[in-house]
């Protein structure tokens, strides 16, 4: 279950690098990867705010960076699987339940410029959501935590 764990974070991650997002710009075509979403948007949204055209305020851009968190979440364990301290299974699920809500929120609100990086994110964070369900041990603990 360990490399299972082990193999399902460092595919969110490897996920977060590929194209999530793909904007045709004249003859030419711009790829956004999952870890540039939030600095590309907030970029967008100053140069809307110096041309006066919309107004974003910074909480609206906090909503965007919430996403990083997954990522993080997903190092942190690999980081502990690596020194032999695994950290507890539900930062599995709540590393799949950030990257699933980021994935959710950025193809409602970006159209048909996906890209097939955040379809295999989308995929990866389902799976480590129900990751504690694949393991005996920790079904179990799950099992007997809903029973109290």
């Amino acid at each position: 279950m360990k490399n299972l764990r082990l193999f399902l974070h460092l595919g969110l991650l490897v996920s977060f690098v590929l194209p999530w997002l793909k904007i045709p710009l004249f003859f030419t075509t711009v790829t956004i990867t999952g870890f540039l979403v939030p600095y590309k948007t907030r970029n967008l949204a100053n140069e809307l705010n110096d041309l006066g055209i919309i107004t974003i305020s910074n909480d609206q851009m906090l909503q965007v960076y919430l996403m990083l968190l997954a990522p993080i979440l997903s190092m942190l364990v690999v980081i502990s699987l690596l020194r032999k301290r695994p950290l507890e299974w539900y930062f599995d699920s709540l590393a799949g339940v950030i990257a699933v809500m980021s994935c959710l929120y950025v193809m409602t609100n970006s159209g048909n410029i996906i890209s097939f990086g955040l379809y295999i994110t989308l995929l990866v964070s389902m799976l480590l959501v129900a990751s504690p369900l694949l393991d005996k041990n920790q079904k179990k603990a799950v099992v007997g935590m809903a029973e109290k």
